[in-house]
C-alpha cells in the first residue's frame, strides 16, 4: 500500500478514502508506579502538557488501589479529561468487575483488556453487568476473524486492532466490519514510527475510531525516520501530507543501529 500511494504521488488515506483530517490523541505510559498517588501526578502532568485523555496501566497494582487510582486521578484532573484503563487481561472476573465498577462510578471511557481475550463467557458478563465499554484485544491472537466473532457474540462493545498484526489492508477491512455493526474499533499503537503512521492513515480513513494512542516516553516508538508525528496545540494529529506513509526514513539512525545484515 505504502509503495501505491507513492507511485501515484498521494498518501495512504486518499487511496483508502479520506474520511477526515486530524484525529485527536491520548497519552498513556508502561506500568511503572506502585502508588495511587503517582498516578495522579501523572495525569495533572499530561494534563498540563495539553494532553486531552490519559490511559492508565495499573501494572500490578491490586484491584483495591486501582480501584483508588480510579477515583483520585477522576477528582484530580475533573471532568474535561477523558480517562481510561488497561490491565493487559491481568485481572480475574472478580477483580476486573470490582475495577469496573469504579471506572463506572467515575465516568472512565473504557475498560481495556480486563481479562483473558479467551475467556468470551466472562467478557459478555463484563459487557452486560458494566456501563463502562469494554475494550478488547491487544493479545497476539487477538487478528480480523476473532474480532469479527466478538461482534458476533456481542461481547465487547469497542474492537482493538492494529497495523501490526494485520496490516493497512486487513485493519481497514477489520474497521469497515466494525462500523457496519455501528461500533468504533480503537487502533492500538504500532511500536515504531513507520507503523503509526500506517495506523494514522487508516484512521484519517475511517469515522469510527476515536484516539490514536500515543506512548510515553516518546523514544520507546519514535525512532527511524526523518520526521516525527506531532501533536499539535489542540491534542490531534493531523492527516499526513506526503506520499505514501508520508515518511522518510533516517538511514543515518538506521546504519548506526544496524545488528546485522541479511544477504
Amino acid at each position: 500500500m505504502g509503495y501505491s500511494g507513492k507511485s501515484a504521488g498521494k498518501p495512504i488515506h486518499k487511496l483508502l478514502g479520506t474520511a477526515r483530517r486530524e484525529n485527536p490523541v491520548y497519552a498513556t505510559y508502561p506500568p511503572r508506579h506502585a502508588q495511587p498517588e503517582k498516578f495522579v501526578e501523572e495525569a495533572l502532568q499530561l494534563k498540563s502538557n495539553g494532553f486531552n485523555a490519559y490511559k492508565i496501566h495499573p501494572g500490578p497494582l491490586s484491584a483495591r488501589d486501582a480501584a483508588i487510582t480510579v477515583q483520585k486521578v477522576r477528582e484530580a484532573v475533573g471532568g474535561a479529561m477523558e480517562l481510561m484503563l488497561d490491565r493487559n487481561h491481568g485481572y480475574t472476573f472478580r477483580e476486573a468487575l470490582y475495577v469496573g465498577h469504579a471506572l463506572d462510578a467515575n465516568e472512565y471511557f473504557w475498560f481495556e483488556d480486563p481479562i483473558p481475550a479467551n475467556d468470551i463467557a466472562s467478557i459478555c458478563e463484563l459487557t452486560n453487568r458494566l456501563k463502562t465499554p469494554l475494550n478488547m484485544s491487544d493479545s497476539t491472537g487477538f487478528l480480523f476473524h476473532e474480532a469479527a466473532n466478538f461482534i458476533q457474540m456481542n461481547a465487547v462493545r469497542l474492537i482493538r486492532g492494529t497495523v501490526r498484526k494485520i496490516g493497512i489492508t486487513g485493519l481497514k477491512k477489520q474497521m469497515s466490519l466494525v462500523e457496519g455493526f455501528n461500533k468504533f474499533c480503537e487502533i492500538g499503537l504500532a511500536g515504531n514510527s513507520a507503523l503509526n503512521a500506517a495506523n494514522l492513515h487508516v484512521m484519517m480513513s475511517s469515522i469510527n475510531c476515536t484516539y490514536f494512542e500515543y506512548w510515553l516516553p516518546k523514544e520507546v516508538h519514535q525512532w527511524g525516520v526523518t520526521k516525527q508525528l506531532e501533536i499539535d496545540q489542540n491534542g490531534n494529529l493531523k492527516a499526513p501530507t506526503g506520499p505514501g506513509l508520508g515518511i522518510e526514513l533516517d538511514e543515518d539512525w538506521i546504519s548506526s543501529h544496524k545488528v546485522a545484515t541479511l544477504s
